[in-house]
């Protein structure tokens, strides 16, 4: 449906403004995206209302798609797969933070963010910047950049959130901050990129529809 919509706003605008093939192509992936990011939103407050995890839900994908914008990683090949794939670790993990809310334990939680910073420094040392469809990085200078824009900006925001710790803001706000970290440090490996192109053939298969 949104590669429809662009494609009908990107010929529109060239039969109105006399484009040439290239510019309408550009229209219909800013169009793309637009729209896409668009349905994905609401898609997420909706579900995010729907099964009351609407603040944790909003936390999540902000951190994962601030991390996601300088370090890179898997992308599905479809939208309808991108779709249930964000909707599934967004909720999901929503859904999992919503289960403990009035009962963390302070102790595991501090364990389960340790191993967090530590899996994430490991994967900023070792992943960061991977390719995307629409980024691929190719000179040493530009991965040099964005591996030590991701590493400043991680320790920003895991101060941050320790900050929090410490003055007692909703331990919860706290977790979904860092599964959000954690959410997009875990796409950055060659072992989920395998995940999700074995789902993108379900997809293309037509066996979810």
């Amino acid at each position: 449906m949104v590669g429809n919509i662009s494609n009908k706003i990107s010929f529109y605008f060239q039969n109105q403004l006399n484009l040439d093939e290239e510019d309408r192509e550009v229209i219909e992936y800013g169009s793309f995206v637009v729209i896409g990011g668009f349905f994905k939103v609401m898609m997420l407050i909706i579900l995010g209302v729907l099964f009351g995890v609407l603040k944790y839900a909003l936390i999540i994908a902000t951190t994962f798609a601030l991390f996601r914008t300088f370090s890179g990683g898997v992308h599905a090949n479809t939208y309808k797969g991108c779709m249930i794939l964000t909707m599934t670790l967004f909720i999901g993990s929503s859904m999992f933070i919503k289960i403990f809310e009035n009962n963390i334990n302070y102790s595991v939680l501090m364990l389960f963010i340790a191993f967090i910073i530590i899996y994430s420094i490991y994967s900023i040392v070792r992943f960061v910047p991977k390719d995307t469809p629409n980024r691929v990085i190719s000179d040493s200078n530009e991965k040099k950049k964005f591996k030590k824009i991701t590493s400043y900006l991680f320790i920003i925001y895991t101060c941050s959130m320790l900050a929090c710790l410490y003055y007692k803001v909703e331990y919860t706000f706290v977790l979904a901050g860092f599964i959000g970290i954690f959410m997009q440090m875990v796409l950055l490996h060659p072992i989920s990129y395998r995940v999700v192109n074995r789902f993108d053939n379900i997809i293309k298969r037509g066996i979810l529809k």
